[in-house]
């Protein structure tokens, strides 16, 4: 699927499953998977990331910027290296869109579309992403 996600534009959460096509429950929610971190949809991943502030359920990693087109950034807790998700992040051929944001109050900014610059097997895993448009 095609994106038309602008770098530099603030988009909410439920902006982008709708621009994704994403539906709602009966109930009409998306909750689940999408009120995550990170998820796969179709065949693109769409990673989420709190930088310097803590996420509403409570994590503070320590995701920051090296420089204006790489990310430092931690996977959800229990990631391992060798779980099949953290191997697709990783995988070059993925197509991954960043979205970020530095306070909980206010919507995300899209990054741009990243792959794994580099990567740390711990737990949780860590990866550097940079920007590839």
């Amino acid at each position: 699927m095609a994106n038309n996600f602008v770098p530099k534009n603030k988009y909410k959460r439920n902006d982008v499953l709708d621009l994704l096509g994403i539906e709602k429950d009966s109930n009409g929610k998306r909750g689940g998977v999408y009120a995550t971190g990170y998820f796969k949809f179709e065949n693109a991943y769409y990673v989420f990331v709190n930088i310097g502030i803590e996420g509403r359920t409570g994590h503070d990693y320590d995701n920051k910027f090296l420089s204006e087109t790489e990310l430092y950034w931690f996977a959800k807790s229990n990631a391992k290296i060798n779980q099949a998700q953290i191997q697709e992040l990783l995988n070059h051929k993925t197509q991954i869109h960043l979205f970020y944001r530095e306070d909980n109050r206010v919507e995300f900014i899209y990054f741009g579309r990243v792959k794994a610059a580099s990567y740390q097997d711990t737990k949780p895993v860590q990866i550097t992403w940079k920007l590839v448009d």
